[in-house]
């Protein structure tokens, strides 16, 4: 009578288990992928809204005392469009909103630059203030 032989492999369950362990992972590596390319996203546009609200800030810090508005005078200037460069009106991302506003010998300005990401607006807001001659 033969001796019955172990035999080798695995089973359908086993390899389906394995399957479904192995579908997991790759599901759950995709979802990181996805978060963040969304969140590399977001701090790319938060970190040129600043560089763009830097430029237009230094803009303003730079002009001539007599182009700033009479005493207790506020002016708000809009520019949209705005790309990464500071550029208006090349269908940028970013909406830059500037206030100048006078009281005595002290202007205050102030640089609004607004984007929306994922349906939901972001604003970054620089303010400074300088003492004119």
């Amino acid at each position: 009578m033969p001796r019955p032989t172990a035999e080798r492999g695995f089973t359908l369950i086993e390899i389906m288990i394995s399957l479904t362990v192995l579908l997991v992972g790759i599901v759950g590596i995709l979802a990181l992928q996805v978060s963040i390319t969304r969140e590399g996203a977001f701090s790319r546009h938060t970190t040129e809204a600043s560089v763009v609200g830097e430029q237009y800030m230094e803009i303003l810090m730079v002009r001539p005392d007599a182009s700033y508005p009479v005493d207790g005078a506020t002016v708000v200037e809009k520019a949209t469009g705005v790309d990464a460069l500071g550029v208006a009106g090349v269908d940028g991302p970013f909406e830059i909103e500037t206030t100048i506003s006078r009281s005595g010998d002290i202007a205050t300005m102030e640089v609004d630059v607004t984007w929306e990401e994922r349906g939901d607006p972001y604003t970054i807001t620089l303010t400074n203030m300088r003492k004119l001659d």
